[in-house]
Formats: structure tokens, sequence, C-alpha cells
């Protein structure tokens, strides 16, 4: 299976697992910054406004496009796949980062009102084009 294909399936198989239960889980969004701020800012830009690195999306930005659950974000952070590193998060830290990303949304994102292209998919396109 070509690389595009086989990262898309294997999101996509981390999307039907993680799916189930996923729905209960609650993080803390003060611990999801501090990770954030810990393991993501040498490539992401975390907070609301921070001038960014332009290496990959911005925190606010995958939390406007992601939906209100951000299941597309907690899916790849249990399958991420190069560039960005497999930091073995457990299920709280990510529970943790996507209660961060959540509050990083506007109210209308959080409500539902908008259907963006989830945040996985633009990331695997831009590193598709490459």
């Amino acid at each position: 299976m070509p690389p595009p294909f086989r990262n898309i399936a294997v999101a996509l198989i981390a999307f039907v697992f993680t799916s189930v239960g996923t729905a209960l889980a609650a993080g803390e969004p003060a611990r999801g910054r501090a990770l954030a701020q810990t393991w993501c800012s040498s490539c992401h830009t975390t907070e609301r406004n921070n001038v960014g690195k332009d290496l990959a999306p911005s925190f606010p930005s995958i939390a406007e496009r992601g939906h209100p659950d951000q299941l597309e974000a907690r899916t790849f952070l249990n399958a991420p796949h190069p560039p960005m590193p497999d930091f073995n998060l457990s299920r709280n830290q990510i529970d943790d980062i996507v209660a961060y990303l959540q509050s990083l949304a506007q109210p209308a994102a959080r409500q539902g009102n908008r259907t963006p292209e989830p945040a996985w998919t633009v990331h695997l396109k831009e590193r598709c084009d490459e």
C-alpha cells in the first residue's frame, strides 16, 4: 500500500478502536496546555495569541477545524506518524490535550455549528503534497 494510503488506513483503524468510549472521557484543559507547551511547542503554536512557527498547524487552528468532541485530534494522537514524533501518550494525557483543544475552539465550533474538514486529514494532505 503506498505510504499516504497506509497513513490514512492506520488513522481510520485507530478511529474505530478509539471511538468506543471516548465520548465519556474528560480531560483537564490546564494539564493539556502544560503538555502542549512541553511537548508540542517546538513545532506547533500552542496558544491563541502566539506568533507562530510554520512547521505544523497551530493548536487554535486545529481546534477550530475539529468537531466539538475533537475526535479527529484524539485519533491522530493515538496513532501519530512522521514527521510528528510518537510521544506514546497515555489515554489521560490525550484526554487532557483534547480538553485543551476544546477550550481553544470558538463557541460556534464547540456547539457544532460548523462542519470543517477534520484536522488530521488536512495534515495528511499537507504532508502528501510535499
